[in-house]
């Protein structure tokens, strides 16, 4: 006992440590609990300079959110978007709201498009300006003047002859907004029968910030009941990354709760029907709290943040954490901690270094997310692990086995020495060829990134709302222009327009935002600018005069205050204080990523957001002129591509696998028994793969992961066999008991609403399944081989 008392201690310090780091963490709330999808995903882009870009660009747009708000009356609609934007503006997470375009506003707006009047024009004003159509412009400048409501168009028409500041803030809006129309300040859209009026608001915090998300989420449902209890008819339609992180936080929670919760009632209510006694109970509970705190604190060193979907992974460690203990308290018959120990530890350590291993396939991939589940249970595993050297030697036992549990063993081992079993073993050695046979006729499933997260059908429906009414542009994907300056950037912004355009008339996507619309470079600036002159010295003026819209006067001095105009250039920097420079700000990402590895990269990047992608094979990088390029962003697609690709490249990895568990089983056991020690979790992940293509599956990355799982768990219950060297009903027990447990924590995997989860869980429950049938049979044609041999003996 002289060594016991000591490793103790050390347990002891290291669970102070634990517990002192996990204490500060939550009391300074640096947990660092994270729910955002694209801290699971990989760098995907050859280029640091577009990886950053793609980053930049998705941290700006997950701060915004979108609301409309739909009325049938549309007075009220506007009422109900008051209270909203009110409410919001009381909210001290939000840094922006955007609702009403007050007088002064669009003073504003106007005052920026007079001042740059002459420098800015649409394609369509160019077109007609190129062929010399200037009538067009003294034409449309007189139906404006004579409509409704056209007082302040008729002033303006004395210092702008051409409207040409209307009409440029009118092409810039129809770009940006093409379904929404200005009413009494508020941007109303109507769609069958429906009035739907624009909230916008920006985050000062990240969307994923739980405290942002509880206060935001309360003031908006505080105000829904409002509206409910008053009997205004106003619905709220919403979207924004917030929505999605709270909706996923809130699952992730639920499924710890439910998953890690019921695999705990379930192991323990297991441990007290076996073992008819608290202490054991008590024990393999520490086990598996030094075992999840281990995981989570080894994460968040590394990674400096935990995953949620990490934790509800990491719930499913409960039923392989307490393997170690079921296998120290299932020896009865000794009494003593040291002894019992040192019976078990063999046969222990060689399951941890199987599981390991298993585990550790999932750290070769290349996704953070998967690299964080590796180690949350490859570190809780030898946390649990530990807890059973350092801790259970010196705590004594006066645990009892249950007869019916023991009888139930036995009965289970005379059935497993049947020639039935057997044989039904030998026949199931046909099971990988039927696999193979399987996988080589049943199509893959699509892989999806979105798998990775709990979807909610009615966020889903009312962001499609919103994108169909705003005809919004997609968020993840677009292009990407470099330059190394402003202006650089703004000329092949200017050159990609042609190629987009071309693009939307082959109805390969709907449209495209770019902000050379509304700020040229200095050298279409120019061109615009002597197009102009064009129209200012052609008899189109006239046509005013005869109008008697002017005097010739005033068309005199309106052509003095087009020359003395000529050098009024816009700039990159007056263009983000404007009101439309704000608006289309998400769409500027100065200055572009700078790094060691990217020794070429562009000072300034900007991207070109789009507009309903139809046809995704037609997307492609294209050059925007000299050394320019315009770069297509697509990271749902190119995930999608790697998982894919990983999941092919997966049978070699898991082949790689087996072969380093089977040189760790010869060093300790001869050939033979090393083969049918492997032949278990082989046999389990056929048949897997079998029962899935029979019930319908088809088979995605993460029904695959689990067979890395399946070889360490079925080796390790071969292990407890060979280790044994005798079918005795306490080893049988062990398995048992590891097995159901380990059932029973990976089976409610399946109850995630987290694709990638359920399908995850779905595989390990079948293939733990067979597991469970087959290692009482392996374990008595192993035991009768008697060709058990420790390292460096022969048998």
């Amino acid at each position: 006992m002289s060594g016991i008392k000591p490793r103790a201690f050390l347990w002891c310090l290291l669970a102070l440590l634990l517990g002192a780091y996990l204490i500060t963490l939550a009391k300074n709330n640096t947990l660092n609990l994270d729910s955002n999808i694209l801290s699971l995903l990989p760098a995907t882009e050859a280029d640091p300079a577009v990886e950053q870009a793609f980053t930049n660009f998705s941290e700006q747009t997950m701060r915004r959110l979108v609301f409309l708000v739909a009325n049938t009356d549309k007075a009220a609609a506007m009422r109900s978007a008051d209270e909203l934007a009110n409410a919001l503006q009381t909210n001290r997470f939000i840094e922006s709201v955007e609702l009403k375009r007050g007088t002064s506003d669009q003073a504003t707006t106007g005052d920026f498009f007079f001042r740059h009047r002459h420098h800015l024009l649409s394609k369509s004003d160019q077109a007609l300006l190129a062929a010399g159509d200037f009538t067009a412009f003294s034409d449309q400048a007189i139906q404006q003047a004579y409509a409704p409501f056209s007082g302040g168009l008729i002033a303006l028409l004395q210092n702008d002859p051409f409207l040409l500041s209307f009409r440029n803030a009118t092409a810039t809006a129809s770009n940006n907004q093409q379904s929404l129309a200005l009413d009494d300040g508020y941007l109303v859209a109507q769609d069958d029968g429906d009035y739907y009026v624009l909230v916008t608001a920006e985050l000062a915090r990240s969307s994923f910030d739980q405290e942002v998300q509880l206060e935001t989420l309360a003031g908006i449902s505080s105000l829904e009941a409002n509206w409910s209890a008053s009997a205004n008819d106003s619905r709220l339609i919403r979207t924004g990354a917030l929505f999605y992180a709270a909706h996923a936080y809130e699952t992730a929670r639920r499924e710890v709760n439910i998953i890690g919760g019921g695999s705990m009632v379930l192991v323990l209510l297991l441990m007290l029907l076996a073992f008819r006694s608290v202490g054991p109970l008590i024990l393999v509970s520490i086990a598996l709290g030094f075992g999840v705190a281990t995981g989570f604190v080894l994460v968040r060193l590394l990674f400096g943040e935990v995953h949620l979907l990490t934790l509800v992974f990491g719930a499913s460690l409960i039923g392989v954490a307490e393997d170690y203990a079921f296998h120290y308290f299932a020896l009865e018959e000794e009494r003593s901690g040291a002894a019992r120990l040192k019976h078990i530890l063999p046969a222990i350590s060689l399951g941890l270094l199987t599981c390991v291993i298993g585990y550790a396939a999932l750290l070769v991939t290349p996704f953070p997310g998967l690299q964080q589940m590796a180690v949350f249970s490859i570190s809780g595993l030898i946390g649990a692990y530990l807890t059973v050297v350092l801790l259970f030697p010196v705590i004594p036992l006066h645990d009892k086995n249950s007869p019916w549990l023991l009888a139930l063993c036995k009965r289970l081992i005379a059935l497993s020495s049947t020639k039935g079993a057997r044989y039904g073993f030998y026949l199931a050695l046909v099971f990988p060829l039927f696999a193979l046979a399987s996988l080589y006729y049943t199509e893959n499933a699509p892989e999806d990134v979105r798998s990775f997260q709990a979807l909610n059908a009615e966020l889903l429906s009312q962001e499609e709302s919103i994108q169909n009414l705003l005809n919004a542009p997609a968020a993840n994907q677009f292009y990407l222009v470099k330059g190394a300056s402003p202006d650089e950037l703004l000329t092949n912004l200017e050159a990609a327009e042609d190629k987009l355009s071309a693009m939307v008339a082959a109805d390969v996507i709907d449209g495209f935002v770019n902000i050379a619309g509304s700020l040229p470079s200095v050298e279409q600036q120019m061109r615009n600018y002597e197009l102009y002159s064009n129209l200012y010295n052609s008899d189109a003026g006239r046509a005013l005069i005869d109008a008697g819209l002017l005097t010739e006067e005033q068309l005199a001095k309106a052509k003095t205050a087009f020359e003395s105009d000529s050098q009024n250039y816009l700039d990159a920097a007056e263009w983000k204080t404007s009101p439309i420079g704000k608006e289309l700000a998400y769409l500027w990402l100065d200055p572009a990523a700078q790094t060691q590895a990217d020794n070429n990269s562009s000072g300034y990047a900007a991207v070109i957001a789009l507009r309903n992608v139809k046809q995704l094979d037609q997307m492609a990088d294209f050059a925007t002129g000299a050394g320019g390029q315009a770069v297509f962003v697509d990271k749902v697609s190119t995930v999608n591509s790697m998982l894919s690709a990983y999941r092919h490249n997966i049978g070699w990895l898991l082949f790689v696998t087996c072969s380093l568990i089977f040189v760790i089983l010869l060093w300790r056991y001869r050939l033979h028994k090393a083969l049918l020690i492997l032949t278990v979790p082989v046999i389990a992940i056929s048949t897997t793969v079998i029962v899935l293509a029979l019930i319908g599956e088809n088979l995605s990355l993460f029904h695959v992961l689990p067979f890395f799982l399946l070889v360490g768990l079925g080796v390790d219950f071969g292990i407890f066999f060979a280790e044994d060297g005798s079918l005795s009903s306490s080893t049988l027990l062990t398995v048992l008991l590891s097995a159901l447990t380990t059932l029973f924590s990976f089976g409610l995997l399946t109850l995630s609403t987290t694709l990638a989860i359920h399908s995850f869980g779905l595989s390990m429950l079948i293939g733990l399944t067979c597991d469970l049938l087959l290692s009482p049979i392996a374990g008595n044609m192993l035991v009768k081989q008697r060709e058990f041999t420790h390292a460096g003996t022969t048998g």
